[in-house]
């Protein structure tokens, strides 16, 4: 018994479609696999992103708490609190086959204090700026600092409107940012070395307590500590 010819059009299109289908599906994977995988990355790095600058929003705030005397080590404990807020500075310190999240995070607190350019000035004054104390794995030198001067490691410029009596806390922040997609072939690949790169962070805080923060010395272990004289 003969198919009618209908019949038989209908299932050859439905052989064709399903034919269609698959090499549509096969086409199509990849790309979808590469938006998937690339917002995954992305997103990452965001959040990473993020980690560093709430990091370095919290340490301010508690450095900004600080009496108007203190010591070392208590800046030093502030410091430490930083993978705490930035969990990823682990996870990349792992990645990159460190021991310790301070091998990977660089975190830095400093004091900028402000004194007149001339000491009988009584209006309209001018202020020069130097550093009064720096904790971290690469602590700010002794030293002056002029307008427009960058700071490193996060090149941050000391604003204008800072320049008066008193002084200025400063907080940075660096990680290595390592992808995920790093070594995987073709287009992700480029996708991963473009996000490679350092997040850098770096605000201002006024302290809270007092104008200035003397800092005096201290035993105990942390990052280094530069005291300066003055």
């Amino acid at each position: 018994m003969r198919r009618p010819r209908l019949l038989v059009r209908l299932v050859r299109l439905r052989r064709e479609e399903g034919g269609t289908a698959a090499i549509e599906f096969a086409i199509i994977l990849p790309v979808m696999l590469v938006l998937l995988l690339g917002t995954f990355e992305i997103s990452r790095y965001i959040y990473a992103s993020n980690q560093i600058v709430h990091a370095v929003s919290m340490v301010g705030q508690m450095a900004s708490q600080l009496p108007a005397s203190a010591k070392a080590s208590d800046v030093q404990r502030i410091w430490s609190a930083a993978p705490l807020i930035a969990p990823e500075a682990g996870a990349v310190a792992r990645r990159l086959g460190r021991s310790v999240w301070s091998d990977a995070l660089t975190v830095t607190i400093s004091n900028i204090a402000f004194d007149k350019s001339d000491a009988a000035c009584q209006t309209d004054c001018q202020y020069q700026a130097s550093v009064a104390w720096s904790v971290g794995q690469s602590p700010l030198a002794c030293g002056t600092i002029s307008q427009g001067q960058k700071l490193p490691p996060t090149d941050a410029i000391i604003p204008t409107e800072f320049f008066g009596d008193g002084s200025v806390i400063l907080v940075q922040a660096a990680l290595p940012y390592v992808p995920q997609l790093e070594g995987t072939a073709g287009f992700l690949d480029g996708v991963a070395r473009n996000l490679t790169t350092t997040l850098s962070e770096s605000s201002w805080f006024l302290p809270r307590n007092a104008k200035r923060i003397a800092l005096s010395p201290s035993a105990g272990g942390g990052p280094r500590s530069n005291i300066c004289p003055g």
